[in-house]
């Protein structure tokens, strides 16, 4: 536990352009040519961090926490480029986050129990270790 501000190596290594946080957890867009545009760290008990594996991929468990910023894969459609997926705008609630790609697409993923990702609401959906991404 650090007890103090602390520089966040991440920062040190990436272009950051943005960053948004809720409850939590913190969301990060950074500009890279490898496609990984977005990138989350903290709480991540109802996927607002995208569905995170620990461990073996063939035996997903998704992390609540996760301590260092990880890629939050962003679907893509057939001809979009990394130029497309770069992140213009994002911001976060209590468990839900939405980002705005360069291209105008609109992603939200996390938790929808009030229709603030956009969604049909869906009684009893679970949202911890979901890989919905709208």
């Amino acid at each position: 536990m650090v007890h103090h501000p602390t520089r966040l190596q991440f920062s040190n290594n990436n272009d950051i352009t943005d960053v948004t946080a809720g409850y939590g957890f913190t969301a990060y867009a950074v500009k890279r040519s490898d496609g990984e545009t977005l990138f989350g760290s903290g709480l991540n008990t109802d996927s607002q961090l995208g569905f995170q594996v620990k461990g073996n991929p063939k035996d997903p468990a998704n992390l609540d926490v996760i301590i260092y910023p990880t890629a939050i894969k962003l679907p893509r459609v057939a001809g979009e480029s990394d130029e497309d997926m770069q992140v213009r705008s994002m911001s976060a609630g209590r468990a839900h986050l939405v980002v705005v790609t360069r291209n105008g697409t609109v992603f939200t993923m996390g938790n929808n129990s009030y229709g603030q990702c956009g969604r049909e609401i869906i009684e009893d959906e679970r949202y911890s270790s979901s890989s919905l991404i709208h």
